[in-house]
């Protein structure tokens, strides 16, 4: 009799002991990894991309994602982001940041802002996770120049990355159109750090629906897009058909020492191929050959379009000596054409400030 109850007491005890640790150790591993910014850059104030991806080792996960966004040294917000990750799973979720700081700026560069609570973040508890713990990017600022670049080749644009600019620190280039893993802005915030995109012969119109309108809403917020000519150009343009600057015809052939005393250099010669091109609705020339316009631009909102009706990456003329000087020249022309339209427009400080 005695015997049986000590195993009894035995058996209860070891229940007592064990399967509330059994229980603790039921729970979600998780870990956290972050992109930020397009090809890891960003822009003090600007916006940018973020990727998250969570990896659940453990139980199952459901609750929110809770970022904490610094958007300057006097202000910031929160982000809660619904999250339902299985064990074993692993989970991404992209999202736009309007405005992006650093912490670090102002002494406090170790300072947590990723968050998961399981149950949501009103009344649920919060889990403690491996990798990531805050959002980090190399951050540059505003004098910084930055070119993204849609190309199935970057080599048909090498020219543009020893471009100078005036009053610029440096110049950043990227290919959107071939960086591994990064997910292109679906709101216009998304591309707020670029000043320049460049479009040679890249299909625009096979980007999602939302992406497009993403392109020409930084536009429209003062961005300044570069397309080249090309037997496609409408079609490749997607949302930006209706609003090009040239409407390209027949093929020719163009003096490339025309370009010459445009830019200002002796670095181009022979002939290139061109189109025959005509001027759209509200369209200025930049320059011409004769009676044929070979670069023109369009305003939108507070940006510009600007086209050539010529390959920019074609050979001869992406291999000749002049490019560097080309690029610097029609981009810091949109620079000043888009600055001009701006000069009657009264600033304030940030209202979000």
């Amino acid at each position: 009799m005695w015997k049986k109850f000590a195993v009894f007491v035995l058996v209860l005890m070891a229940t007592i002991v064990f399967v509330p640790t059994a229980t603790a150790l039921a729970a979600p591993e998780l870990k956290v990894s972050v992109s930020a910014g397009l090809d890891g850059k960003v822009k003090y104030g600007k916006g940018a991309p973020v990727t998250i991806t969570v990896e659940n080792s453990g139980t199952a996960f459901s609750g929110d994602l809770v970022i904490d966004i610094p958007y300057s040294y006097s202000m910031g917000a929160g982000e809660a982001i619904p999250l339902d990750i299985g064990a074993g799973e692993t989970k991404t979720v992209s999202f736009t940041i309007q405005r992006m700081d650093d912490n670090g700026r102002y002494g406090v560069s170790n300072l947590k802002t990723i968050f998961l609570y399981e149950g949501g973040w009103k009344k649920g508890k919060e889990i403690e996770h491996k990798g990531a713990q805050q959002i980090t990017t190399s951050m540059f600022y505003e004098d910084s120049r930055f070119t993204v670049l849609f190309t199935e080749n970057v080599d048909r644009l090498a020219s543009i990355k020893i471009a100078r600019f005036s009053n610029s620190t440096n110049n950043q280039v990227m290919n959107a159109s071939q960086n591994a893993g990064q997910v292109l802005p679906e709101e216009a915030d998304g591309w707020g750090t670029i000043n320049f995109m460049v479009v040679d012969e890249y299909p625009l119109a096979d980007l999602s629906a939302k992406q497009q309108e993403a392109l020409v809403g930084w536009v429209r917020s003062g961005g300044i897009l570069v397309m080249g000519g090309s037997d496609n150009s409408r079609a490749e343009a997607g949302a930006f058909a209706e609003y090009l600057p040239l409407q390209l015809t027949g093929s020719t052939e163009t003096n490339a020492t025309i370009l010459n005393k445009w830019v200002g250099t002796e670095g181009f010669e022979g002939m290139i191929p061109s189109y025959q091109a005509e001027l759209t609705s509200d369209a200025q020339p930049l320059f011409e050959d004769g009676d044929n316009v070979l670069a023109a631009y369009k305003r939108l909102g507070e940006g510009i379009i600007l086209q050539t009706a010529f390959s920019i990456g074609d050979e001869p003329i992406s291999k000749m000596a002049g490019m560097s000087a080309f690029w610097t020249k029609i981009l810091e022309t949109g620079e000043r054409t888009i600055q001009a339209n701006q000069m009657s427009r009264r600033y304030y400080d940030d209202p979000m400030d």
